[in-house]
């Protein structure tokens, strides 16, 4: 079974100021056994976890940009939640992981509704 993988902020420096549409995403801290036994419900703001989801790799590796000064952002579509992604399918299903029978891809879909100033 894969891990999350963590990774390090990397910031470019460039004239237009583009920002991540998930950048400040807010999603609930799951699955740890530990939380669950403690019935503790935690929300993070911040990247999702992941936007690939495979048994090998699963990390935030997709973004939508937007220029920051001249658009506004108004809603993102919420990431499943890991115990979706982690479907094994019908019999004979691909596996553990992204894609199976539910999502074609590796990748999660991920939309953004933007409004220009």
């Amino acid at each position: 079974m894969g891990k999350i993988v963590e990774k390090e902020a990397c910031k470019y420096k460039h004239a237009i100021s583009f920002k991540s549409a998930y950048e400040q995403y807010q999603y609930r801290l799951a699955g740890q056994p530990w939380m669950d036994s403690m019935n503790i419900d935690m929300k993070v703001r911040g990247y999702p976890p992941y936007s690939n989801f495979t048994p090998d790799f699963k990390s935030f590796i997709d973004y939508i940009f937007y220029h920051g000064e001249r658009m506004k952002l108004l809603k993102v579509l919420k990431i499943p939640p890991q115990h979706m992604l982690e479907y094994n399918g019908e019999k004979g299903g691909k596996g553990y992981g992204l894609p199976n029978d539910i999502f074609p891809s590796d990748h999660v879909r991920m939309e953004a509704v933007i409004q220009m100033n």
